[in-house]
């Protein structure tokens, strides 16, 4: 409810949402990407980050769908396996205080990333483990760059949309912040 109640807030989620969107689309209509690099990642730890993790599962579930359906030829392979690698950044930024703790997230989501691309792989259509090899990479490196965007985009949006979220918080309460010092010298 309190989201709803909210424009600005409603604003951002739509804002979030658009960037896998419009790469979806892209892909979807002759653009040169493949299926595979589909930042679905980003929009889910972003939501995680700003609101909460239901909110971060419910973006994955969302936006998984909208892809699988939006990419002509996609099965619900790509659907899961971004529902999947979104719920593996959610899952590893749920608690993040840090910068620093990204990190989880860049080895977490491309391991599951590849993982769901190789358990997925048609092998009676499909036996060639060079093509599987090269969607694997593909999918891990997708997932290995949606934690660096969301690390990029997160003060963008923090700033813009004035959301104090427990990094910025913790980042203001340093105590070699000028002003700080002060205040415990008073």
């Amino acid at each position: 409810r309190r989201i709803f109640r909210s424009l600005p807030r409603l604003i951002l989620l739509t804002v979030i949402s658009a960037l896998p969107l419009s790469v979806a689309y892209y892909t979807a209509w002759g653009g040169e990407l493949s299926s595979f690099m589909v930042p679905v990642a980003v929009a889910t730890i972003l939501a995680t980050i700003l609101f909460d993790a239901e909110i971060g599962i419910i973006i994955s579930l969302a936006l998984s769908l909208l892809v699988a359906t939006l990419i002509p030829g996609a099965s619900m392979r790509i659907g899961l396996l971004y529902f999947l690698g979104g719920s593996a950044g959610v899952l590893t930024v749920g608690r993040v205080r840090h910068r620093k703790e990204f990190y989880r997230s860049m080895l977490f989501v491309p391991l599951s990333m590849a993982i769901v691309v190789a358990a997925t792989n048609d092998w009676i259509s499909n036996p060639s483990l060079s093509e599987m090899g090269k969607d694997m990479f593909l999918a891990a490196i997708n997932g290995f760059f949606c934690p660096i965007i969301a690390i990029g985009l997160l003060p963008l949006l923090e700033s813009v949309f004035r959301i104090a979220t427990d990094i910025t918080l913790l980042e203001l309460s340093d105590l070699n912040n000028p002003l700080l010092k002060k205040l415990a010298v008073k």
